[in-house]
């Protein structure tokens, strides 16, 4: 349902998605993305439609563990190759961000495929599993990291622009305030003779 929705919206002349009232409603499904570049408009759909395959996959392939976790592996590496050549984020930021996140997932998922194929077939020896499940844990933690990091960072600058733009208007209101009452001490004192 939420793919539709998105090919709608974002399906519309540049004129209409930069507009003010259009981009307050509607913009959270651009946001972000280029909109010169027709594909990089519908980029939020293949994402959507990635994770709707995955639920797929891990719905109708529950007792083989081997298909779920390679389609959600071929799924992932499709989307990785899909981003690399659209591109699809203004900025570069934005792009390396995601490329990473998804860089990473697809790594996590690389050693779960291996995983279950030793498990089905018995490649490697069980120090390189445990081997194998530490990089899984590294990883995923990295990830973890790397995700509370890009929700902290942006909140601290944040209140740290806040303070420091406060800090800055009160210094200006006391520069103001200062003048003024020096000025108003020297028209008293000039009054008075």
């Amino acid at each position: 349902m939420a793919v539709p929705l998105i090919v709608f919206v974002t399906n519309r002349p540049n004129e209409t998605l930069l507009d003010p009232v259009y981009k307050k409603r509607w913009g959270i499904f651009y946001e972000g993305m280029r909109l010169d570049d027709k594909p990089s408009r519908f980029f939020q759909s293949i994402s959507v439609l990635r994770y709707l395959l995955f639920g797929l996959i891990l719905v109708f392939f529950y007792y083989i563990p081997l298909i779920q976790i390679s389609g959600i592996f071929f799924c992932s590496v499709a989307y990785l190759v899909i981003m690399i050549f659209m591109r699809p984020f203004v900025t570069k930021k934005d792009f390396f961000l995601a490329l990473l996140s998804e860089l990473m997932t697809t790594l996590v998922t690389f050693f779960f495929l291996v995983l279950t194929l030793d498990e089905n077939y018995n490649l490697v020896t069980v120090d390189t599993r445990v081997q194998i499940g530490w990089f899984i844990i590294v990883l995923i933690i990295l990830v973890v990291l790397k995700s509370i990091a890009l929700v902290v960072y942006p909140a601290v600058r944040g209140l740290m622009k806040l303070f420091a733009s406060k800090q800055k208007q009160e210094e200006s209101e006391e520069d103001s305030n200062a003048p003024t009452r020096k000025n108003d001490g020297e028209l008293k004192t000039n009054v008075n003779p």
